[in-house]
Protein backbone atom coordinates (compact mmCIF):
# COMPACT_ATOMS: atom_id res chain seq x y z
CA UNK A 1 0.00 0.00 0.00
CA UNK A 2 1.42 3.39 -0.97
CA UNK A 3 1.54 6.32 1.46
CA UNK A 4 -1.17 8.99 1.05
CA UNK A 5 -0.50 11.86 -1.43
CA UNK A 6 2.14 9.82 -3.25
CA UNK A 7 1.81 10.03 -7.04
CA UNK A 8 1.66 6.75 -8.89
CA UNK A 9 2.55 5.83 -12.43
CA UNK A 10 -1.20 5.77 -13.15
CA UNK A 11 -1.34 9.53 -12.46
CA UNK A 12 1.15 10.20 -15.24
CA UNK A 13 -0.33 11.89 -18.35
CA UNK A 14 1.45 9.31 -20.53
CA UNK A 15 0.18 6.28 -18.60
CA UNK A 16 -1.60 3.65 -20.68
CA UNK A 17 -2.74 0.33 -19.25
CA UNK A 18 -1.11 -2.74 -20.75
CA UNK A 19 -3.43 -4.27 -23.38
CA UNK A 20 -1.89 -7.74 -23.04
CA UNK A 21 -4.00 -10.32 -21.30
CA UNK A 22 -1.93 -12.92 -19.51
CA UNK A 23 -3.69 -16.24 -19.45
CA UNK A 24 -3.07 -19.29 -17.36
CA UNK A 25 -0.15 -21.34 -18.65
CA UNK A 26 -0.95 -24.96 -19.33
CA UNK A 27 1.72 -27.49 -18.35
CA UNK A 28 3.48 -29.33 -21.15
CA UNK A 29 3.17 -32.59 -19.25
CA UNK A 30 2.27 -33.93 -15.84
CA UNK A 31 5.28 -34.41 -13.57
CA UNK A 32 3.84 -37.71 -12.31
CA UNK A 33 4.21 -39.02 -15.88
CA UNK A 34 7.84 -37.83 -16.13
CA UNK A 35 9.23 -38.53 -12.66
CA UNK A 36 9.54 -42.33 -13.01
CA UNK A 37 11.29 -42.06 -16.40
CA UNK A 38 15.03 -42.58 -16.79
CA UNK A 39 17.27 -39.61 -17.59
CA UNK A 40 17.52 -40.91 -21.15
CA UNK A 41 13.74 -41.02 -21.61
CA UNK A 42 13.38 -37.55 -20.07
CA UNK A 43 15.94 -36.31 -22.59
CA UNK A 44 13.90 -37.91 -25.40
CA UNK A 45 10.80 -36.15 -24.10
CA UNK A 46 12.65 -32.84 -23.91
CA UNK A 47 13.87 -33.19 -27.51
CA UNK A 48 10.27 -33.91 -28.59
CA UNK A 49 8.89 -30.73 -27.01
CA UNK A 50 11.86 -28.38 -27.43
CA UNK A 51 10.78 -25.61 -29.85
CA UNK A 52 14.11 -25.46 -31.69
CA UNK A 53 12.99 -25.43 -35.34
CA UNK A 54 13.88 -21.74 -35.84
CA UNK A 55 17.30 -22.22 -34.26
CA UNK A 56 18.04 -25.22 -36.47
CA UNK A 57 16.85 -23.35 -39.57
CA UNK A 58 19.11 -20.41 -38.67
CA UNK A 59 22.07 -22.73 -38.10
CA UNK A 60 21.47 -24.46 -41.44
CA UNK A 61 21.23 -21.07 -43.17
CA UNK A 62 24.40 -19.85 -41.46
CA UNK A 63 26.25 -22.96 -42.63
CA UNK A 64 25.07 -22.35 -46.19
CA UNK A 65 27.33 -24.20 -48.61
CA UNK A 66 30.17 -24.59 -46.12
CA UNK A 67 31.64 -27.95 -45.18
CA UNK A 68 29.03 -30.45 -44.14
CA UNK A 69 31.17 -32.70 -41.93
CA UNK A 70 28.73 -32.63 -39.03
CA UNK A 71 24.92 -32.71 -39.25
CA UNK A 72 23.59 -29.48 -37.74
CA UNK A 73 20.70 -31.15 -35.88
CA UNK A 74 23.00 -33.80 -34.39
CA UNK A 75 25.53 -31.19 -33.26
CA UNK A 76 22.71 -29.09 -31.74
CA UNK A 77 21.36 -32.08 -29.83
CA UNK A 78 24.86 -33.00 -28.61
CA UNK A 79 25.28 -29.40 -27.40
CA UNK A 80 21.98 -29.67 -25.49
CA UNK A 81 23.06 -33.02 -24.02
CA UNK A 82 26.28 -31.40 -22.81
CA UNK A 83 24.27 -28.75 -20.96
CA UNK A 84 21.56 -31.04 -19.59
CA UNK A 85 24.03 -33.62 -18.30
CA UNK A 86 26.39 -30.87 -17.08
CA UNK A 87 29.52 -31.93 -18.93
CA UNK A 88 32.35 -29.59 -17.92
CA UNK A 89 33.97 -29.69 -21.38
CA UNK A 90 33.54 -30.80 -24.96
CA UNK A 91 36.01 -33.62 -24.34
CA UNK A 92 33.87 -34.94 -21.49
CA UNK A 93 30.80 -34.92 -23.72
CA UNK A 94 32.68 -36.67 -26.56
CA UNK A 95 33.86 -39.39 -24.14
CA UNK A 96 30.27 -39.89 -22.95
CA UNK A 97 28.95 -40.10 -26.52
CA UNK A 98 31.67 -42.64 -27.40
CA UNK A 99 30.69 -44.76 -24.37
CA UNK A 100 26.91 -44.44 -24.72
CA UNK A 101 25.77 -45.56 -28.17
CA UNK A 102 22.08 -44.98 -27.33
CA UNK A 103 22.83 -41.36 -26.45
CA UNK A 104 24.95 -41.03 -29.59
CA UNK A 105 22.02 -42.31 -31.67
CA UNK A 106 19.53 -40.03 -29.88
CA UNK A 107 21.67 -37.06 -30.88
CA UNK A 108 21.52 -38.22 -34.49
CA UNK A 109 25.00 -39.65 -35.04
CA UNK A 110 25.83 -43.12 -36.34
CA UNK A 111 29.34 -42.55 -35.06
CA UNK A 112 31.22 -39.49 -33.97
CA UNK A 113 33.21 -37.73 -36.67
CA UNK A 114 36.96 -38.06 -36.10
CA UNK A 115 39.32 -35.11 -36.12
CA UNK A 116 43.10 -35.18 -36.33
CA UNK A 117 43.35 -32.08 -34.12
CA UNK A 118 40.14 -31.66 -32.14
CA UNK A 119 39.39 -28.17 -30.93
CA UNK A 120 39.47 -27.51 -27.22
CA UNK A 121 35.78 -26.51 -27.18
CA UNK A 122 34.07 -25.11 -24.16
CA UNK A 123 35.17 -25.35 -20.58
CA UNK A 124 33.08 -24.42 -17.58
CA UNK A 125 34.57 -23.33 -14.32
CA UNK A 126 32.79 -23.66 -11.01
Amino acid sequence: MKPPNTPSHEDSPTYQPCPVQIGEAKPLFQWDDVDPLSDFHRLELMFDILPDEQILDALETKRGRSRNDYPVAAMWRAYIVGIVFQHPSTESLVRELNRNKDLLSLCGFDQLPRQANPCLGWTTRQ
